[in-house]
């Protein structure tokens, strides 16, 4: 008896045991892969490749993503995957849930009927956060997780679902909380393949480590919109030492390495990712932590709360957020060539949070030279109570470093493209202490097309 990570393992089981070491070719090392997995899912075994080293695989007419248990260690091996049959994950680790009943105040009070254990409570509210997002032909329905433990929530909700404007349902899945660990892999896509193998589909899971282990996608591929890494309605996930060189993303085209959908505490650290378009693309994330992450952005679209990102770099593109609350905070973070907030105006979503910069670097240039940009907003009014007024955060900056090049004579703490009408709401102070300018720009606080609700306090 094998005691790895707090997750009892009785049995490891290697692929080498199950014919990989004697397969002629690609499908038949997958196959190889498929079974010894297969009856690891059957005992509940574990997987360990220990010894496997280099191979080539590839995905055979009619395959389907290959379940994980709760403890596969790749062991360093490096696995080349071919793909001419169809788009696929190639391992999944995914539960189940059924219908509870429960409406808004029992939500909002975290009491749900689940009865003695462990429980991921999906809420879905069916009447819409966003009736239509600006130039697309879709809206947004809102999504929150709950942990339930002996029928008591251990989190709350990103908002209130106990009003007239809220029509929740859920769903409830029981689950452990032993730690799922999936460990040590190089992926490689081969440049040859004509379809997308994405690494893994997490869903409704508790409790999961992934670590050490990289993505290689050529860097010329016309595939696209890539979801490498998918993490749907789960909640404590931690990525450790993850680097993504590339993602299936052609020009002019979406691809995500690391794509969340409605998320409770997720954590990332040492993550390193490049791609022609944002790395992170989430929905319905609450509470993130990043930490020592070297990234091109940070996004949540639309309905979020509490980002903190500790030690990170974030370079060439920005961080875009809509409809987010609580606090977002920047811990000595550098910021080159980006824009460190970008707020998605296309949801006409302008939510109420507060804003910190501490002890972080901005290297800005004449494309990228403000701190908070808004896009453009639109004279429209949203129809749900809670994003009627449009908000703008209180912004705080101590022992921040701005680096600016010849080229610019001026810098911007907000940076707002508007015809609206409206005066901003919740903001009432923007507090610089400390901040040190290298270069001939200005500081400019805001533009004077800016009108509040509230009387704007300036602490310098």
């Amino acid at each position: 008896m094998t005691t790895l990570l707090g997750i009892l393992i009785t049995i490891l089981l290697n692929p080498l045991d199950f014919g990989l070491g004697e397969a002629k070719t690609d499908i038949e090392r997958y196959e190889a892969i498929r079974r010894c997995h297969a009856e690891a899912y059957v005992k509940g075994a574990g997987v360990t490749y220990d010894g496997v080293g280099n191979i080539t695989i590839e995905i055979p007419d009619g395959a389907e993503s290959i379940p994980l248990t709760e403890y596969t260690d790749f062991a360093g091996a490096r696995i080349t995957i071919r793909n001419h049959s169809h788009d696929i994950y190639l391992f999944s680790m995914k539960n189940n849930a059924t219908p509870i009943e429960v409406n808004g105040k029992e939500i909002d009070a975290g009491n749900y009927n689940t009865g003695e254990g462990i429980f991921l409570v999906d809420i879905q509210d069916e009447n819409q956060w966003v009736d239509k997002r600006i130039g697309y032909e879709y809206g947004t329905i809102r999504q929150d997780l709950a942990v339930v433990i002996n029928g008591k929530a251990i989190n709350r909700t990103v908002m209130p679902y106990g009003n007239e404007q809220s029509r929740p349902k859920a769903e409830a899945c029981r689950v452990n909380d032993r730690e799922k660990v999936i460990r040590n892999l190089n992926l490689v896509r081969s440049s040859d393949s004509e379809y997308k193998t994405y690494l893994i589909w997490i869903h409704l899971q508790y409790r999961v480590a992934m670590e050490n282990i990289t993505i290689d996608t050529p860097n010329d591929t016309t595939l696209e919109n890539d979801l490498a890494i998918r993490l749907s309605s789960s909640a404590d996930i931690r990525l450790d030492n993850i680097t993504i060189n590339r993602t299936y993303c052609a020009n002019n085209s979406s691809g995500y390495g690391f794509h969340l959908n409605n998320i409770y505490d997720f954590k990332g650290t040492r993550l390193r990712a490049k791609a022609r378009w944002g790395v992170f693309g989430t929905n319905f994330v609450n509470r993130t932590t990043l930490e020592d992450c070297d990234i091109n952005r940070y996004d949540i679209h639309c309905y979020g709360r509490d980002i903190t990102a500790r030690n990170c770099r974030f370079a060439e593109t920005y961080n875009q957020f809509s409809s987010i609350y609580g606090i977002v905070l920047f811990d000595r973070c550098i910021f080159d060539r980006c824009t460190p907030l970008l707020t998605e105006y296309s949801y006409n979503a302008f939510t109420p949070y507060e804003l910190i910069f501490n002890e972080c670097t901005f290297n800005f240039d004449k494309k990228v030279n403000s701190v908070v940009e808004l896009g453009w907003v639109e004279n429209l009014k949203n129809n749900r109570p809670e994003l009627t007024q449009k908000c703008l955060p209180n912004v705080t900056m101590t022992a921040c470093k701005i680096n600016t090049t010849d080229d610019i004579d001026e810098v911007r703490i907000f940076d707002i493209k508007t015809n609206c009408k409206e005066r901003f709401d919740h903001i009432r102070f923007v507090n610089i202490n400390n901040l040190e300018i290298n270069g001939k720009a200005k500081l400019k606080i805001k533009p004077s097309s800016l009108k509040t609700v509230n009387k704007l306090k300036i602490i310098k």
